[in-house]
């Protein structure tokens, strides 16, 4: 599901990011690019679990939005999928941000 605000897109994400969930979550983040929407957070405080697939296609998205000008921001991730993120190093690679307000403001600065 995708809601606007301005000129970010609001993502949020599957209960997990895996298998084909991760594939409809690349997919409406796609689309948000397909309309030249760079902007894009991707809201991840309902989502259990992040598996590799779902690690990758937060990197691949995130290269995408960068080429053509604009972020993905993850917003508030639990704790699992902080410890995932941290673990991994994807966090030292993507903006995280604990909850959606702060990843909206970071477009700010």
């Amino acid at each position: 599901m995708t809601t606007t605000f301005g000129a970010i897109d609001v993502i949020k994400a599957p209960a997990t990011l895996s298998g084909s969930d991760c594939e409809q979550c690349a997919s409406e983040i796609r689309n948000s690019v397909n309309r030249h929407r760079v902007r894009i957070v991707l809201d991840i405080s309902n989502t259990a679990l992040i598996d590799s697939k779902g690690l990758e296609m937060l990197l691949d998205c995130n290269e995408t939005c960068l080429k053509r000008g604009g972020e993905l921001v993850i917003a508030g991730p639990t704790p699992l999928c902080a410890e995932i993120l941290d673990i991994t190093g994807i966090e030292q690679e993507l903006n995280c941000h604990k909850d959606l307000r702060s990843a909206l403001g970071s477009f700010a600065k």
